[in-house]
């Protein structure tokens, strides 16, 4: 799969994110994902961190196997905590 192939799957997942986060507003008491995070998540190439065999799904908003007994988290999991604590 190409470097775009990965490019267009990150943008489509950032925005699947950015809607899920919208709709979640009123359940969750608290306003949509800080842009920042948004911004961040859509430079982290995902497919990179995860075996190749299951590179194909590395922008489906699920957690993935990384090995080990290992999974990295489900895009949706990420949390906007507010600011990084020392």
């Amino acid at each position: 799969m190409s470097v775009a192939h990965f490019e267009d799957q990150r943008r489509e997942m950032i925005a699947a994110i950015r809607l899920i986060a919208e709709h979640l507003v009123a359940e969750i008491g608290k306003t949509a994902l800080d842009d920042r995070v948004l911004r961040a998540m859509a430079k982290v190439p995902r497919h990179e961190f995860v075996p190749i065999e299951v590179q194909p799904y590395a922008y489906l908003n699920r957690p993935l196997p990384i090995g080990f007994d290992k999974t990295l988290a489900a895009p949706h999991g990420c949390r906007d905590d507010g600011p990084a604590r020392p």
